[in-house]
């Protein structure tokens, strides 16, 4: 009897250890899910704002710059009209991975929503942040993608912004970067523009943007 309880304990024991196991690994996937885009696998922009938040609490903390950077595929819609959207995905994927492979470990990238993307960059100054989204924007556009039997290339449109620059909330900070980026597409897109150029009180500029 006495080895007929323990073993049946054992074996209870053993059970419960795997529906444990089980449960852990669901949950983490789907914490994973619901931070993640489905497409590119990268952050997703609630993933994105917490970070924000988090990198700004610690930045005011120690007193380090954090940049960022927001990232539009220039055309998005046109090359989806010719070549289908399957093929507008490819060219989101292809970014995806072309940003993993030369940022930092403790850089962060999230798909903000489209064709936008975002990289959040700690300890690091719009000057800095400049080289890096230069060097992205010249690899992608020597990118060429071939789909379906045809050749698709792009190009992107990159406005960077730190918090050196009187954006010290995450409001702040994503609005300067988008206005970055307006004004890289209104000048004629494949270009990079610092916040800092036009300056935090273009009210002009700010008022075509909204």
């Amino acid at each position: 009897p006495y080895v007929f309880f323990f073993a049946s304990m054992a074996q209870m024991s053993m059970s419960l250890a795997f529906m444990l196991l089980i449960n852990t690994t669901l949950s983490n996937q789907l914490k994973n899910l619901a931070a993640t885009d489905p497409l590119t696998g990268l952050m997703n922009r609630r993933s994105l704002d917490i970070e924000i938040a988090r990198q700004l609490a610690n930045e005011q903390r120690h007193g380090e710059c954090l940049s960022l950077m927001m990232i539009d595929v220039d055309h998005f819609k046109k090359l989806n009209d010719k070549f289908g959207h399957p093929a507008g995905d490819e060219v989101l994927r292809r970014l995806a991975h072309l940003m993993q492979s030369v940022v930092r470990t403790n850089d962060y990238i999230a798909r903000y929503g489209g064709e936008e993307f975002c990289i959040l960059l700690p300890g690091t100054t719009e000057t800095q942040a400049l080289v890096l989204a230069d060097r992205i924007r010249r690899l992608f556009t020597d990118l060429i993608i071939e789909w379906d039997g045809n050749i698709i290339s792009s190009s992107v449109s990159i406005g960077v912004a730190d918090t050196e620059h009187d954006a010290h909330e995450a409001h702040s900070l994503l609005s300067a970067a988008d206005l970055a980026l307006y004004m890289a597409k209104h000048q004629g897109r494949n270009r990079v523009v610092p916040f800092s150029t036009y300056g935090q009180h273009d009210v002009s500029i700010i008022a075509r943007r909204s």
